[in-house]
């Protein structure tokens, strides 16, 4: 008896799953078919025209200031006259430093910071110190 109920109740347990199982399948197939396949296959939403209203026609007295404007009068700078100089003043040659390696140019910039902060370095100039620092 036992072995009946237990047959019966296996029965209607697989019965019942059975059914839900082919109505969650009919619920996905309808919702397939009321969905567009590609997003492309969507039907597009029109689009609204929209036309804005011309204004109000302007009354003649202001459409005649409008149409000829009347520019106020710029006043011009004073021109020179002078003559253009036919050629520039020759220009010095770039001065550049003698070639060193990083770690010498680097030992030269600590003793410069250390001089101007003693005030050894009021009367020279970088360019003199670092041309003599870097050939040594």
């Amino acid at each position: 008896m036992i072995a009946e109920m237990i047959g019966v109740a296996t029965r209607k347990g697989t019965l019942l799953a059975l059914i839900h199982a082919l109505a969650w399948l009919v619920f996905a197939a309808a919702l397939l078919a009321l969905r567009p396949a590609l997003a492309q296959d969507a039907p597009k939403k029109p689009i609204a025209t929209f036309i804005a209203p011309l204004p109000p026609p302007r009354p003649a007295e202001v459409r005649e200031s409008i149409e000829s404007p009347r520019a106020p009068a710029i006043p011009t700078a004073p021109t020179d006259t002078s003559e253009p100089q036919p050629n520039p003043p020759p220009q010095s040659p770039p001065r550049i430093l003698p070639p060193a390696p990083r770690a010498r140019m680097h030992a030269c910039g600590l003793e410069w910071q250390k001089m101007k902060e003693t005030g050894a370095a009021a009367d020279k100039l970088w360019f003199d110190f670092a041309r003599i620092c870097l050939t040594k």
